[in-house]
């Protein structure tokens, strides 16, 4: 499981890299910058003997450092991270400190107005109790319900000589 967790992760980080080399971190999305922690999280914590560790490290922050400038929750993203760093006993390089900062300059208050919680993970312990054991199944039984509705739906509206259902506004909308 580590090694696809980890295969996923690296892809997702050369995504990331992709992106940044083309537009540049100021212009990452929050949903973005969430998905850069936590792919450079798993990386490090999960191959922490890594040659590119120090590396990930750098990217993670220096990103985040110029994504402050357009979306200020990545100060404290960036101050979680080093906190997830250190909780993990890895070594941020002494350059990148001064871009995290000190650790008192985000208070409790500014990380529970980033994430709700003082930090972007949550335990799988946390996780386990809301996750049916079906939930595979049930997803499987249900994406075939809609999609078997949907073309129901539109072989109906085209035999009438009518638009099909996913041309109406409130189809794409309120559905």
């Amino acid at each position: 499981m580590e090694d696809i967790l980890l295969s996923h992760a690296h892809r997702g980080l050369e995504l990331l890299v992709q992106y940044r080399n083309v537009y540049g971190a100021f212009y990452q999305s929050p949903l973005q910058l969430f998905c850069l922690v936590h792919i450079c999280d798993a990386i490090v914590t999960h191959d922490a003997h890594g040659s590119s560790t120090t590396d990930v490290i750098r990217f993670c922050i220096e990103d985040l450092q110029e994504a402050k400038a357009g979306y200020p929750l990545a100060g404290p993203l960036q101050r979680m991270f080093a906190n997830s760093m250190a909780e993990s006993n890895v070594a941020i390089p002494s350059d990148l400190e001064r871009l995290v900062g000190p650790s008192h300059q985000y208070q409790l208050d500014d990380l529970l107005n980033a994430c709700t919680r003082p930090s972007y993970k949550i335990s799988i312990a946390q996780l386990r109790p809301n996750i049916s054991p079906t939930l595979a199944h049930d997803f499987m039984d249900e994406w075939r319900k809609v999609a078997d509705e949907q073309q129901h739906g539109e072989l109906n509206a085209t035999s009438t000589g009518a638009a099909p259902r996913s041309m109406h506004i409130n189809a794409l909308l309120n559905d």
